[in-house]
């Protein structure tokens, strides 16, 4: 795999799917679950994630039904979630222990007011970590998605693939095509250390 490394930190959109009236930006999840494991935490930490509907706290598997992002999120009406981590939180995803993470469609993943998402490779994962990431919304306001590490293969801190193969497993809740809206403003960032792909295959979303 080709090694690179890119930090995007832009006041403005970065589109991967035209954030507009008739975008995903109205999407509303089954589940709503915001980060309350405090200053810093992993992401699968007992009573970390709280759900708005009932503000039951839990485990990310409890409340978000899976430990790899939203993938176990089957809630109508759109079977995705949203995904809230602000306050200046650092959470760490540890890809070795967890596997890969993956965000469906009907889902939104927020990282805001400061706070930090970091999803760490290490030596021990030899066929590295592979990031599904296919949300309808990825929103950096003022906060950081970061993807970081190595295997000993040289392949850098996994693939990125913004519109993987699983982007259209949703498409009971969420109609075709499958769209990506990715927003970075006040100072937000997107940092990965790893291969950046914009669709795969003929899963390519607009």
């Amino acid at each position: 795999m080709k090694r690179s490394a890119i930090i995007v930190g832009i006041a403005a959109l970065l589109i991967v799917g035209a954030m507009n009236s008739g975008a995903r930006a109205a999407v509303q999840p089954g589940t709503t679950a915001t980060w309350v494991g405090g200053a810093s935490g992993e992401w699968n930490a007992a009573n970390a994630w709280q759900r708005a509907s009932d503000n039951t706290i839990g485990d990310a598997a409890t409340i978000l039904g899976s430990t790899q992002g939203s993938n176990g999120a089957n809630s109508s009406p759109t079977s995705g979630a949203n995904i809230i981590i602000g306050g200046g939180s650092t959470v760490e995803y540890y890809a070795p222990a967890n596997g890969d993470m993956r965000v469906k469609q009907g889902s939104n993943l927020i990282i805001r007011d400061g706070a930090t998402l970091v999803q760490e490779t290490d030596v021990t994962y030899t066929e590295n970590a592979w990031t599904q990431m296919d949300p309808s919304n990825l929103i950096l306001d003022g906060g950081t998605y970061r993807r970081t590490g190595a295997s000993p293969g040289g392949d850098g801190g996994g693939l990125l693939l913004l519109g993987s193969w699983r982007s259209d497993d949703n498409f009971a809740h969420i109609p075709a095509p499958a769209k990506i809206n990715v927003l970075i403003t006040n100072g937000g960032s997107l940092q990965n250390e790893g291969d950046l792909w914009f669709g795969a295959g003929d899963d390519t979303p607009q």
